[in-house]
């Protein structure tokens, strides 16, 4: 069932009331912890922490009963059998972002991470908002490139997480990082790596320099998980063949090892 006039302006108006507060709740938090990003200052590029840091308070003052009318339409609207959802993907074809979905309307709460001038909060229905999901590499690649400004490369320098993570980026002053969320291992793992090994035979290799620093962070770490004893693309045959895809132990065990490297090389 349709749900897109279930709210009235001034109702919106009263749950934009609401996210605004629990945002501010949400930065006196995070602002210690994110200053910068990049070298921006907060809250530019923090779309995803200041996202989930608002989620947080929802679900919390949704258990405690806390008196806010904006947020009891949030719920009385859920009971009509609508989920809060977090949602990812590309707005306007323009950049990467992290807000919510409830019903047919899309809540942002983290507005102003590109452009600090712009309002906190945003709510519009979602056929209206410019937000489309994205699920293959190739769109992420696309949108990557201009809103990071950054070169992607294929991921040979750690291949054995190229399955999951077959996206190096390469920044203008020639530091480089793998570029990965919980989306896109979910999608590579949704195609059996096919995904991944597609991006990675498109993809250019990274120079000579870039790979022998990221072998020497390598050496320097005996994780089991992080080698280049096969191609990115025989791991992702590997990967399926071994039906790791399937393995939600072994993608953990993945991601640990991820984060036992120094992130930016």
């Amino acid at each position: 069932m349709s749900s897109i006039n279930y709210f009235t302006p001034a109702q919106i108006d009263k749950i934009i009331d609401y996210l605004a507060f629990a945002r501010i709740k949400a930065d006196l938090e995070l602002v210690p912890k994110y200053p910068y990003f990049s070298g921006k200052p907060f809250p530019l590029g923090r779309c995803c922490e200041i996202r989930d840091a608002v989620y947080q308070l929802i679900i919390s003052d949704i258990k405690s009963n806390h008196s806010h009318e904006g947020l009891s339409l949030l719920i009385n609207y859920m009971k009509q059998g609508h989920s809060l959802n977090k949602i990812w993907g590309g707005l306007r074809n323009a950049y990467f972002q992290n807000a919510f979905q409830i019903g047919d309307y899309y809540l942002d709460v983290s507005n102003d991470t590109v452009n600090p001038n712009k309002p906190r909060i945003e709510i519009l229905p979602m056929a209206e908002s410019g937000f489309a999901e994205i699920t293959d590499f190739e769109t992420f690649v696309d949108i990557g490139q201009r809103y990071w400004q950054v070169q992607m490369y294929k991921n040979s320098v750690c291949a054995s997480l190229a399955p999951y993570m077959p996206i190096l980026c390469v920044e203008p002053n020639g530091q480089s990082w793998l570029a990965v969320n919980d989306y896109t291992i979910a999608f590579s793992r949704q195609s059996q790596f096919e995904k991944a090994k597609q991006i990675l035979q498109k993809l250019p290799e990274p120079s000579q320099s870039i790979k022998s620093r990221w072998q020497a962070l390598l050496t320097q770490n005996s994780n089991r998980y992080l080698n280049n004893q096969l191609s990115p693309e025989a791991y992702c045959n590997k990967y399926k063949a071994d039906g790791l895809d399937k393995d939600e132990n072994f993608r953990n065990d993945i991601v640990k090892a991820f984060i036992s490297l120094k992130k930016i090389v």
